[in-house]
């Protein structure tokens, strides 16, 4: 399910001493001390010095306790600690009666999982609501901690939801922002309540306020969030965001939003999800989907430069079976490109694949095909059926020589040809014939002063002959699925690796791969392709490809891609290993600070243009608290940059703050944020600042 919501505020189980207590007396009680009193007549109970009582769940220590019988009273006194679960609560004294199931707690602090919680003085009334007065709250663990959020009165309503008046941020004990209330919820685990709003401005929006949302939560399966955007420029758009998953069965999201554009006095909306099914008999459905009222919505609604640069639209259906005795699968798809007016759906798609018959190991496979396209100038609908038939036999001959004989026949069913005739056939066929080995070679040296004691060659090819036939066919308007272009074909591989042996090593030198066809009919051979790996052991990692004209006798097209990663080493700084605050005793120490780099250079060369790209990026850490990362591409073809990227965080032990840069050609743009680490949502950015800034 969705994460836990973090809330800027979470006061609460401030007084776990009442919610332990009201319980303590039911259940088997345990106790003692260095010194115990009874007095009768007065109906004490008096533990002194290293008092203690506990329950199966809980435990309660103070210098001293009294117990009250008639008053039904107990009192802890000096050092009062309260430990329950991962939970405690530390107060100079705390007073509970166990009749009216009321009590105060004072001068007390509770160290929770986020933060530390302290306040003054505290009551419980008798339906389980606590009054605090004078409340603190902060993730900082520092004897005097770098800020705290501030409330003079805090009301927490049986257990479920807390408010807070007036709340003031405070860093260093200077005041930075205040609000007349906040409420937030304090049950443990997934929470109903208020997300923290975000205010900022961007060129195509304006100043915006977003986010004005409430998380509920259903049950432990699902959950719901509604929020509200109020846009300058265009207007005010609600969004629902649903969320549900059952482990092992299903899991999705639905989202729903709707625009209303003041100044236009029209409505837009988008909806968009997803969803993941497992159904019986290893059947999976898969389903997506993206649509809006206007493509412009993106534009005009969105903060984020993924949705701006935001080109396709896809929504799908998608029901597959894996086992046999028939697996398909069922696709309805539906693809839209805005930008350039277009849309192809599959209405649907339908593929399946008959069990395999172990003779000749033959396997027949087909599919169904209705597809729609459309543009700015017509609409087309055309609907195919394909089936496919495959025969092979494979045999090994002398342990070395491998061959393999198959037979490739395609069936497509086409709705109508050029004359309207319907179901015509379109028919192939193709024979092969196939023979592969792999053969090695050792040399009968090395290199001695290298560690090596022979070289490795390992020949891997293979030949095949295929044979199309031709099949009379008549024209059609719509070619779905494979079909072979009739000849003669004869098709070579070579694959060549090139090892050293060190020791009990194998090292890789090189791999040179190629692979050609020869075209009987036309009597040529096609381009040659030739690739080739340097060894990944060596410092520059190197890997190209070329291709062979065999009409001109020329080598064309070349690319050439080099990589490395290495360190340069930098100055030495003395720095504190510890962050201050911590607990953990302190060592100033020398370092020698290392800049790790990623190198790349590519060149590629074809008839059309020539590119030389460099690229170099790497991250570096220049003190405990401070680390940050670059990259940077240049294009040496011509003189100039392509991209440009700086990275910095800050550790400040409570808080963090990120900056970062980035330019694309001429655009650049930065940002920066400044939040508590355990409460990411308290942060300041540059979008609540953008009006004030480049």
């Amino acid at each position: 399910m969705r994460g836990e919501r973090h809330n800027p505020l979470p006061f609460l189980l401030l007084i776990i001493f009442f919610l332990f207590t009201s319980r303590l007396l039911g259940n088997d009680v345990y106790f003692g001390a260095k010194h115990l009193k009874y007095l009768a007549d007065e109906k004490l109970v008096i533990l002194q010095d290293s008092a203690w009582i506990r329950d199966k769940e809980n435990s309660l220590l103070a210098d001293s306790i009294l117990y009250f019988q008639d008053l039904d009273l107990i009192k802890g006194y000096g050092n009062a600690v309260l430990i329950t679960g991962k939970d405690s609560f530390i107060g100079d004294s705390l007073y509970y009666n166990t009749k009216l199931k009321t009590g105060h707690a004072f001068s007390g602090y509770t160290i929770k999982e986020k933060g530390k919680i302290w306040g003054s003085m505290a009551y419980k009334d008798s339906l389980d609501n606590i009054y605090i007065k004078h409340g603190f709250y902060t993730t900082c663990l520092k004897d005097t901690p770098d800020y705290f959020f501030q409330a003079q009165y805090i009301k927490v309503v049986k257990r479920e939801m807390a408010i807070a008046k007036p709340v003031i941020l405070r860093v260093h004990n200077v005041p930075i922002m205040a609000v007349p209330f906040w409420m937030f919820p304090v049950k443990e685990g997934r929470k109903s309540g208020f997300l923290t709003p975000s205010v900022g401005f961007n060129s195509i929006s304006g100043k915006y306020l977003r986010n004005l949302a409430y998380y509920l939560v259903i049950n432990n399966y699902m959950d719901l969030t509604t929020s509200m955007d109020i846009v300058e420029n265009v207007g005010i758009r609600g969004n629902i965001d649903f969320l549900y998953k059952l482990y092992k069965h299903f899991s999705g999201e639905v989202k729903y939003s709707r625009a209303e554009n003041l100044w236009q006095r029209s409505s837009e909306w988008s909806l968009a999800g997803w969803h993941r099914h497992n159904l019986p008999y290893h059947t999976t459905l898969q389903a997506k989907i993206d649509y809006v009222s206007n493509y412009n919505y993106y534009n005009e609604y969105s903060e984020t430069k993924v949705e701006w640069l935001k080109r396709e639209l896809h929504s799908y259906l998608t029901i597959q079976r894996s086992s046999l005795p028939i697996p398909f699968t069922f696709t309805i798809d539906d693809r839209i490109q805005p930008d350039k007016k277009n849309r192809q759906s599959l209405i649907p798609s339908i593929q399946y694949s008959l069990p395999p018959i172990s003779f000749l190991n033959m396997r027949v496979t087909g599919g169904i095909l209705r597809k729609r396209s459309e543009d700015s100038t017509k609409i087309l609908t055309n609907t195919g059926a394909r089936n496919s038939i495959s025969l092979g036999l494979n045999y090994t001959l002398l342990h070395y020589l491998r061959f393999n004989t198959g037979l490739n026949s395609n069936l497509n069913i086409l709705p109508k040809d050029t004359a309207n005739s319907a179901f015509t056939l379109q028919k192939s066929l193709r024979l092969s014939q196939g023979f592969s080995t792999t053969l090695y070679g050792f040399s009968i040296f090395g290199l001695p002063f290298m560690g090596i004691q022979k070289f490795m060659h390992i020949l891997s090819t293979s030949v095949s002959f295929s044979l199309v036939p031709s099949v009379k066919n008549d024209t059609v308007i719509f070619q779905y699925g494979s079909f072979y272009t009739p000849g003669k074909y004869l098709t070579l591989s070579l694959q060549n690796t090139f090892w050293a042996k060190a020791s009990s090593k194998k090292l890789h030198l090189l791999s040179l791969n190629l692979s050609a066809n020869y075209n009987f009919k036309e009597k040529k051979w096609d381009n040659v392709p030739i690739n080739f790996t340097l060894s990944e052991k060596l410092p520059l990692k190197i890997r190209g490809n070329i291709q062979y004209n065999t009409e001109n006798k020329t080598l064309e097209n070349p690319s050439i891609f080099i990589t490395s990663s290495f360190k340069l080493p930098l100055f030495r700084t003395s720095f504190v290993n510890s962050l201050p605050g911590d607990t953990d005793s302190t060592k100033i120490s020398k370092e020698r600070n290392f800049l790790s780099a990623n190198f790349n250079y590519t060149i590629t060369k074809n008839q059309v243009f020539t590119s030389q790209t460099i690229a170099l990026n790497g991250r570096y850490r220049i003190s405990p608290s401070i680390k940050g990362g670059f990259s940077i591409s240049y294009d040496l073809s011509h003189g100039k940059y392509l991209a440009r990227s700086l990275s910095l965080k800050k550790d400040l032990h409570c808080w963090e703050l990120d900056f970062s840069y980035n330019k694309y050609g001429n655009i650049w743009d930065y940002n920066f944020r400044v939040f508590i680490k355990k409460i990411p949502d308290i942060k300041l950015d540059k979008g609540l600042l953008r009006s004030l800034l480049p």
